[in-house]
């Protein structure tokens, strides 16, 4: 099922708390606690579901790092749920027109991104909303290896556009809302080793990279579980 039939087979309008954005289509999966109905969670080609999204150490503070974990439905530390805002077209346009700063994205990266579908991760630990989403630094234009954390939802530095055209199945890059690159995109990426390491890799953003065949390295490529019936 790719991403925009997930989208349109969760559609559900829920409000993000305090931030006035839209969320559709939220996503249930089995790595999230009883407590948090709404929670999905990502992993990657590289490593598969068995390793997805995690708050390191469950800490819902800012600046938290955000690694991969084993797979749990008992670690609230992996309950994050997915806020899908639209197109970075309709988006952009919307929060352009309103005038709403904190939520603004460039006009390139609208130009670059507008048809595909803008989204948010956000921190949800036994359904509890943070407030916080997966990001890297606020008020600054990533640059390659920045840092995912914890940060202020909100901000298009929180944001990531799902990234179609370069898609391998169910699996695409995520691209991040800040990115000024647009023939060689940052995007959301697993760095070099492995979840299990000590201590834990972070995640960060890198442009992205292909094989010779033209297929994105696994270790950046992204998939989050149908919607449950």
């Amino acid at each position: 099922m790719s991403f925009m039939a997930k989208i349109a087979a969760g559609a559900a309008t829920l409000a993000l708390a305090g931030s006035g954005l839209g969320m559709v289509g939220t996503q249930s999966a089995s790595a999230k606690t009883p407590s948090c109905g709404g929670c999905a969670n990502w992993y990657t080609q590289k490593f598969g579901e068995h390793f997805v999204l995690d708050a390191l150490h469950g800490q819902a503070s800012t600046g938290n790092a955000v690694i991969l974990f084993q797979a749990s439905n008992s670690d609230p530390a992996e309950d994050f749920v997915t806020g899908y805002l639209g197109t970075v077209d309709s988006f952009y346009d919307h929060h352009h027109h309103n005038h709403n700063h904190n939520y603004l994205i460039s006009p390139g990266f609208d130009q670059a991104y507008g048809d595909d579908e803008a989204i948010e991760i956000r921190y949800e630990p036994l359904g509890a909303d943070s407030d916080l989403c997966i990001g890297t630094w606020p008020g600054e234009v990533a640059q390659a290896g920045f840092k995912i954390r914890l940060e202020a939802c909100g901000q298009a530095s929180t944001l990531f556009a799902i990234d179609e055209a370069d898609a391998s199945g169910d699996y695409t890059p995520l691209i991040t809302g800040t990115d000024t690159n647009y023939s060689s995109p940052l995007v959301l990426n697993y760095p070099a080793g492995n979840p299990t390491d000590l201590p834990r890799p972070w995640l960060n953003v890198e442009p992205l990279n292909t094989f010779s065949t033209g297929t994105v390295f696994d270790s950046q490529l992204w998939e989050t579980p149908p919607v449950a019936p």
